[in-house]
């Protein structure tokens, strides 16, 4: 399930060069990919860390690919109810350029109110249940979103992860603003379902960020800040 060869395909193709306007080389690009692709094909299978609930979100690739990766919910509250202190900024999974960023405001869980324009943009009403919806207004915990920044280039990068019943209810109540927590990569992607989708989204991410300086968003000395080491 989700071996991605027609992501990889696109990537090492002549197509994308044109497709996506790409301005300049980078090194070894294709290498790289190949590497990548390697990686993810071999990683072993394992069982995922289910909980009660599991938030399920879709990257759509290029390639007309796809990959769903699983967050454990029950896990990611006791990520950040208990152990964001702790959280080790040493480790390999933790990037001091993702964290969350509001104004002035840089961490890696940020306690906020949500703006209900901003709810209502991001929310996903495909899967919401209105009628439970509505018994939702008056719950007091938090929305929960999660900072997705470099992993959805084609729109805005957040998501609601825990609690898109609530922000629905009392965006639909006409409540202007609602309890909120923003969580930074950091934490979210320590309660990711396997160690794949984890995998995944150090990949998707470096592929991204070297799309980016190709295409001539980024500078090339910028790069590594953003990168995750996948291959040693």
């Amino acid at each position: 399930m989700y071996n991605l060869q027609n992501f990889f395909n696109y990537l090492l193709s002549s197509n994308i060069e044109a497709d996506l306007q790409l301005k300049y080389e980078y090194p070894n690009f294709k290498k790289i990919i190949k590497e990548y692709q390697a990686v993810l094909k071999n990683h072993r299978k394992e069982t995922p860390k289910l909980g009660k609930q599991v938030y399920s979100l879709p990257f759509e690739l290029y390639g007309n690919d796809s990959y769903v990766i699983g967050i454990n919910i029950d896990l990611l509250n006791q990520l950040i109810y208990r152990d964001t202190k702790t959280i080790n900024k040493n480790d390999e999974d933790y990037k001091k350029a993702f964290k969350a960023k509001l104004s002035n405001i840089e961490e890696d869980l940020i306690n906020i109110e949500f703006d209900k324009e901003f709810l209502k943009r991001i929310m996903d009403e495909s899967k919401i249940d209105k009628t439970y919806a509505m018994k939702c207004v008056n719950k007091e915990d938090p929305v929960i979103c999660g900072d997705f920044t470099l992993l959805n280039p084609s729109g805005l990068p957040f998501f609601i992860i825990d609690g898109n019943h609530k922000a629905y209810g009392k965006v639909q109540s006409g409540k202007d603003k609602i309890k909120g927590i923003l969580i930074s990569r950091n934490v979210w992607i320590k309660a990711l379902v396997t160690n794949k989708d984890k995998l995944f989204i150090k990949i998707f991410n470096n592929i991204n960020i070297l799309l980016s300086y190709r295409i001539g968003y980024i500078p090339y000395n910028s790069t590594s800040k953003y990168m995750y080491d996948i291959i040693n």
